[in-house]
């Protein structure tokens, strides 16, 4: 990388079928970073990142097995996940070779083309390397990543180390599962929210058993205020049944609870996700059930804590 590019973060993932981790690199200072993310977890944000432009030049390379032997235009053609699209969507695919490594370059496909990813073939593997913001950044030279993408060297891999001795992934989620139900049952706001994913947790709606489409991604910060609020007011109740549900997503088992939010003129079911993020079994995600005739010009009825204030659509 060049000259001051530090590792931000850095993920690798065992046991996976495909996907295997990724590296961050970033420009910022790490008191700089801590800052931004403690000023940016404290607010909501939708299924559309904001750009921030102290991240324009941050760089992401992520690494997937190329589990199907097939060559670099075939794979970023190809949806990674069913019913995603593939990775060269709107974008042109221009062949190209790195240090002798078959690779691509992908550019927007619009009137000023940008560069904005490569990917590169090696060791049975699919690099993706590219800028971690979704918008061309217009602050840095033309041609930047290209840059970078040249110095590009892969290195042999080696053997993942001896994993240590885990709990078993359904009796972690069945203690978090647990201690999420009496901590409710507490109306614990605050042990709720030590049980939470840091920084925000994805709401992902079913309107009459199907997703919209979008998610919001609420503040733990906020959430944990608001629901400090309604237990203080009243007329409240989540009640969580710790018996742990198992939901086929592709190839992997995804985890959660059901729930019921009790209010004086309503009752919500919500499924609450429960997944491991760096070997901690967390609360990430909730799915609230909803009728399509509780949806009025298209608004999806969130009440507090999931948004701000008592306003109901």
């Amino acid at each position: 990388m060049p000259n001051g590019y530090r590792r931000s973060s850095s993920r690798v993932l065992a046991g996976q079928p495909e996907f295997l981790g990724d590296d961050r690199y970033t420009l910022q200072t790490e008191s700089a970073e801590r800052d931004a993310a403690r000023e940016a977890c404290l607010h909501d944000l939708g299924d559309i990142p904001v750009p921030s432009p102290e991240r324009d030049s941050d760089i992401q390379v992520s690494v997937s097995r190329n589990v199907s032997g097939v060559s670099v235009t075939e794979w970023v053609s190809t949806p990674r996940v069913p019913g995603a699209q593939p990775l060269r969507t709107h974008q042109t695919v221009e062949p190209i070779s790195i240090g002798g490594l078959e690779a691509v370059r992908l550019v927007t496909d619009n009137a000023t083309p940008e560069t904005t990813a490569f990917v590169i073939r090696a060791n049975d593997r699919m690099y993706v390397l590219g800028p971690t913001q979704s918008s061309m950044p217009s602050s840095l030279p033309k041609g930047w990543i290209d840059d970078i993408a040249r110095t590009f060297t892969a290195i042999a891999p080696v053997a993942f180390p001896s994993p240590s001795a885990t709990t078993p992934p359904r009796e972690a989620a069945t203690r978090l599962a647990n201690a999420l139900a009496q901590a409710f049952s507490n109306r614990d706001a605050e042990g709720v929210a030590r049980l939470m994913k840091p920084c925000w947790v994805a709401l992902t709606p079913l309107i009459d058993g199907r997703p919209p489409g979008g998610v919001l991604n609420r503040s733990v910060a906020l959430f944990t205020q608001a629901l400090k609020t309604r237990y203080a007011i009243g007329n409240f109740t989540v009640v969580v049944d710790p018996t742990v549900q198992v939901e086929l997503q592709g190839s992997n088992e995804r985890m959660f609870v059901r729930s019921e939010w009790r209010e004086s003129d309503r009752t919500t079911q919500f499924d609450l996700y429960l997944d491991p993020i760096d070997g901690q079994w967390v609360w990430t995600a909730a799915q609230p059930h909803f009728l399509q005739t509780q949806v009025v010009n298209g608004c999806i009825p969130y009440r507090s804590p999931w948004v701000d204030g008592n306003a109901s659509c």
